[in-house]
């Protein structure tokens, strides 16, 4: 499960929303990462960042690839 994203849903309605959430939370830890790296942050907080990108670009392509 992806932080702050519900479990996958069921219905069609309710799978667009979670997509819909999935890249809200891409965008805010998009930012995340740009403040980081404008404020200097250590490498290690920067990679986890970028490993939660990753995890939720996956996690969109996924749900896209099999429900739409």
């Amino acid at each position: 499960m992806i932080a702050g994203v519900d479990e996958r849903p069921e219905t069609a309605e309710a799978r667009g929303l979670y997509v819909v959430r999935l890249h809200q939370a891409l965008e805010d830890w998009r930012e995340r990462r740009r403040l980081a790296h404008a404020a200097s942050w250590p490498p290690l907080a920067r990679a986890a960042i970028d490993i939660q990108i990753a995890a939720l670009e996956r996690e969109i392509g996924d749900c896209v690839g099999k429900w739409f």
